[in-house]
């Protein structure tokens, strides 16, 4: 997709696909880390903004021991980021194996490519004509909005009231 190139009525820059070198550092890298959390946090950021092809994403998920990791890594880190999906399905399932090839097959297989969501993910825009989402921050905020305007009710103010001058028994007694 080029820079500014038109997805629905939202422009999205395009994302700048990263080099062989530049996959070959990054997985260099991840070998030095011992934490699957730093090796989250270091693809992450080497990859905002960038693209790869699924061969690349597979040589990354190599450097990921654990199947649960490549799982997460492959549907959540990675998946947005894949340059030739769904034809490049078969190279990012070749290092996994068994329940988690299935998964990530399934997860894969079932994403629109990233050219055509990205912008939406990356821009918190809905399409045209559809009903926006509120968020968790939004929802949460009706309901305690909801709550500190709503009176108590009857059984929560005698509660109240007979445990603040009730009958002994407190701790002031």
């Amino acid at each position: 997709m080029a820079v500014g190139e038109e997805t629905g009525d939202v422009e999205t820059p395009a994302l700048k696909p990263l080099t062989d070198d530049e996959v070959a550092e990054l997985t260099d890298k991840m070998q030095t880390l011992q934490l699957s959390t730093d090796k989250h946090s270091l693809v992450v950021a080497t990859l905002d903004g960038r693209s790869l092809s699924c061969g690349q994403g597979a040589k990354i998920l190599q450097a990921i021991s654990s199947g649960m990791m490549q799982r997460k890594f492959a549907t959540q880190v990675l998946r947005d980021h894949f340059s030739d999906l769904p034809t490049g399905l078969e190279e990012v399932l070749a290092p996994l194996s068994g329940p988690v090839r299935k998964e990530v097959a399934a997860a894969l297989a079932a994403q629109p490519p990233a050219s055509s969501v990205a912008g939406f993910q990356r821009l918190g825009r809905a399409r045209p004509g559809t009903k926006s989402v509120p968020s968790f921050q939004e929802r949460l905020a009706e309901r305690l909005a909801a709550t500190a305007a709503a009176p108590p009710a009857p059984s929560e103010a005698g509660a109240q009231g007979s445990a603040e001058g009730g009958a002994g028994g407190g701790i002031g007694a």
